[in-house]
């Protein structure tokens, strides 16, 4: 039983009841919504650029927190395979417990790949991971669409800033408050992808990809 729980005659509620196939993680996420972009080439060593803006919300807190707020992040790459040129849409999962540990700087691995020649839309995939603003260790990915040409593979070092809004306003400035963030949240975000399974899932999955490679594991 979790000892952080009142008692109950559900020892297992905190895994939906099912402690064979779920799991207990450390409590919360943050999920976002991306529109970004990036272009680059390089056979082994070249040049990249990418930028990207996120509203991202934290969901399934302990203490019932709901923070939301505005990421920005740029990145730039040296080395890589492949060219590719775009721009994206694509959710952002990651383990951080607030969404300052999203602001600093990351270690960012993306990959284009078309769905066709010629096409012009294609698949975008990261995996990010590092220390946040907080020390914490931070790990997480991007999955959506890339608008564009080209396929490429590239590792970038990206910087990442938080603009966090407050019950003061837009980012603390204008009129517009969290609460109309979270209604467009709300609208942008599938309910299917707030899953603590699918979440839980789809970073353990990533993780092991990343760990293949001879990154550190999470």
């Amino acid at each position: 039983m979790d000892p952080d729980l009142a008692q109950t005659d559900q020892a297992y509620s905190y895994v939906g009841d099912d402690p064979v196939n779920e799991k207990d993680p450390s409590g919360r996420f943050t999920v976002g919504v991306c529109m970004g972009a990036s272009a680059g080439i390089a056979f082994g060593f070249g040049g990249g650029l990418s930028g990207q803006v996120c509203l991202v919300r934290t969901v399934f807190d302990p203490n019932g927190e709901d923070d939301i707020g505005i990421t920005e992040t740029v990145g730039l790459s040296n080395v890589g395979v492949g060219a590719s040129a775009g721009v994206g849409v694509y959710y952002q999962i990651s383990d951080a417990l607030h969404l300052q540990d999203l602001a600093h700087q990351f270690y960012d691995v993306a990959v284009d790949i078309p769905f066709s020649a010629g096409l012009g839309i294609g698949f975008r995939g990261d995996v990010f991971w590092g220390k946040g603003q907080t020390n914490r260790d931070v790990f997480g990915i991007d999955i959506g669409l890339d608008f564009g040409a080209g396929i490429s593979g590239m590792l970038f070092g990206t910087n990442t800033w938080v603009q966090q809004a407050h019950g003061g306003g837009f980012l603390d400035v204008g009129s517009i408050g969290p609460n109309v963030l979270r209604s467009i949240w709300d609208s942008l975000v599938p309910p299917r992808l707030v899953s603590l399974n699918r979440i839980v899932d789809l970073l353990d999955r990533a993780d092991n990809v990343k760990c293949s490679y001879g990154a550190k594991c999470r």
